[in-house]
């Protein structure tokens, strides 16, 4: 063969070689650029991977909070279970108390409604009773004023008399019995119209005499009168 042939020959060779080196060259290109590609979409995936890793991880640490809220939850409710046993517990026993307290009020009310009552008829009879000590006042002041109109009267009718009653009403300790005065001054008469009767009846020496109850008396009262007969005139 001809040396030209063969530097045709040789230069064709190159040329398919440089051809096939570019072809080859281009193909690795492609697969490198299918490699970026693919390496890319790898790291996107992993992204994607972190991301859905991370929402789980978020997603479990709300679980988990939630778990806990509901666990608190739980908790308090027993709780609140607990306070509402011991109130209604309560509730009873403040029911007992109450009843035990409204029968203790019914019986102090009735007790008060007793005392009111014998309240009343105590201060009624205290009315009744003062009524009773006016009245008695009364009439003691018109017997001691009749008493001393008697004993005024007494004065007039026989000093010596009268001397006597003063005396023996500030003596009668000395006399062993009992010593009454004149009869004009013990005698009531209930009636006034009958007082004349009764002063006919009664001789006038008699009206200013003292009697003695005690048997010898008469001669200690002369005795006792006598020693104190300058008082009497």
């Amino acid at each position: 063969m001809p040396m030209e042939q063969k530097i045709s020959s040789t230069k064709k060779q190159i040329t398919d070689l440089q051809q096939n080196n570019s072809k080859i060259s281009q193909v690795i290109r492609n697969v490198e650029n299918s490699i970026s590609s693919y390496l890319e979409k790898v790291d996107s995936l992993k992204d994607s991977i972190r991301t859905a890793e991370d929402d789980m991880n978020l997603k479990l640490s709300e679980v988990e909070q939630w778990d806990k809220e509901i666990e608190d939850v739980f908790n308090k409710l027993q709780e609140m279970k607990t306070l509402q046993k011991e109130a209604q517990a309560k509730c009873d026993a403040s029911e007992r108390v109450k009843q035990t307290i409204s029968i203790e009020i019914n019986k102090l009310t009735t007790h008060q409604k007793s005392l009111r009552d014998k309240k009343e008829e105590i201060v009624q009879a205290k009315l009744d009773d003062d009524r009773k000590i006016h009245s008695l006042e009364n009439e003691m002041n018109r017997l001691e004023n009749v008493k001393h109109s008697r004993l005024q009267d007494l004065q007039r009718r026989n000093q010596d008399a009268y001397k006597a009653v003063c005396w023996l009403r500030n003596n009668k300790h000395l006399f062993q019995g009992e010593i009454f005065e004149p009869i004009m001054l013990e005698v009531n008469v209930l009636d006034s119209r009958h007082a004349k009767y009764v002063e006919n009846v009664i001789p006038l020496r008699d009206r200013f005499g003292f009697y003695v109850c005690k048997k010898g008396g008469h001669e200690q009262t002369y005795t006792m009168f006598e020693r104190k007969a300058e008082p009497f005139y």
